[in-house]
């Protein structure tokens, strides 16, 4: 496994400062996609498809979940249960077992 230190200065560079002025309170906040990115999206993309190659499925289910997620994060807004939170969204193909 990398370190703390390794794994902040990885997830640093998908972070852009710029990005963060389009926040807007109780509002849902995409962000532009930067070049870091766009390319886990090209590994996640080339991983997925050796996946779906070499699995003999002929379909793939999907899950999709959407869980609040503590953190203390600064910039972090409070939800419903009083807490600071952020909503990822995660995607699990059941039949390879492959979080997506």
């Amino acid at each position: 496994m990398p370190s703390p230190a390794a794994m902040f200065r990885y997830l640093d560079r998908f972070h852009d400062e710029a990005e963060e002025a389009g926040r807007r309170p109780g509002r849902a906040f995409i962000r532009a996609a930067n070049d870091a990115l766009c390319g886990l999206g090209k590994v996640n993309a080339n991983l997925v498809g050796f996946a779906g190659g070499h699995s003999g499925r002929t379909e793939a289910t999907l899950d999709m979940d959407a869980t609040l997620t503590g953190t203390l994060k600064r910039q972090a807004r409070y939800c419903n249960k009083k807490c600071k939170t952020y909503q990822p969204l995660t995607s699990h193909w059941d039949e390879a077992d492959l979080v997506v």
